[in-house]
Formats: C-alpha cells, structure tokens, sequence
C-alpha cells in the first residue's frame, strides 16, 4: 500500500507538476492574447484615426477645389471686364480721334477756303496796285507835260 501510495503520490505529483505546466501554458497564451487584443485594439483604433485624417483630408482637398474654382471664376470675370472696359475705353478714344480728325479736316479745309479768297483778294489788289502805277505814271508824265507847257507859256509870254 505504501508502494501504490508512493506511486500514486507520485503520480499525483507528475499531474500536479503537468497541471501547473499547462496552467502556465495557458496563463501565457491568455497573456498573448490579451496583447494580441490590445494590439488588434490599437490597431483599429489607428485604423479609424486614419480613415477619419483621409477624410478630413479629402474633404479639405475639396474646399481648397471649391475655392480655387470660384477664384478662377472671379478672374475670369475681372479679366472680362477688363477687356470690356479696355475696349470701351479704345472705343471712346478712337471717337475722340476721329472728331478731332474732322474738327482739324474742317478747319483746314476753313483755312485753305480764307487762303484762296485772300490768293484772290491780293491778285485783284495787285491788278489795282499795277493799274494805279500805271495811272499814275501816265499822270507824272502828263504833269510834267503840263509843267514843261506852263513854262513854256511863261516864258514866251515873259
């Protein structure tokens, strides 16, 4: 009895030993576990702050869209009125040089108008001066006949 005591003793003690071998086995592997979980936990949790950074991403990439479209669009219409406005300006500029264009034309045309009337006037003013010269030589010639007879006169009656 003592021998089967002793082997079951023994026995005992090779199942205890076996038992706290597995216990410890499955200590580790619930402690691995609880790092794989809190691992996997970590891991979403990375996941999720991720997916919540590439939307905000995303939708900051979309606002900057947004607002690169409207300031395109606000250009586009500042350069149109630009060029509106330039042409009107060219427009009014170009309206401007043409009435002084015809302003000028009239008054040269003005000018050369008082120009022949005044060709004409001196023409007619050099007829008369040459017609009077005329006169009045043929006058000087006839006084001085008349004085060469006055003397004449005198003298035969003196």
């Amino acid at each position: 009895m003592k021998d089967e005591s002793r082997t079951v003793t023994a026995e005992l003690d090779t199942r205890t030993a076996e038992n706290d071998h597995l216990i410890s086995l499955l200590e580790e592997h619930e402690t691995r576990l609880a790092q794989y979980e809190q691992r996997e936990k970590a891991i979403h949790q990375m996941a999720n702050e991720s997916r919540r950074r590439i939307e905000d991403a995303n939708l900051e990439r979309d606002r900057i869209a947004l607002k690169e479209a409207q300031y395109l669009r606000q250009i586009e219409r500042l350069e149109n009125s630009l060029v509106t406005e330039a042409k009107e300006r060219k427009d009014r500029n170009d309206k401007l040089i043409e009435a002084l264009r015809d302003k000028h034309k009239n008054l040269i045309e003005s000018r050369e108008d008082e120009i022949t009337e005044l060709k004409l006037k001196l023409s007619d003013a050099l007829d008369q001066q040459e017609r009077l010269r005329v006169e009045n030589e043929s006058s000087a010639k006839q006084l001085e006949k008349m004085v060469e007879q006055w003397r004449n006169f005198k003298e035969e009656a003196a």
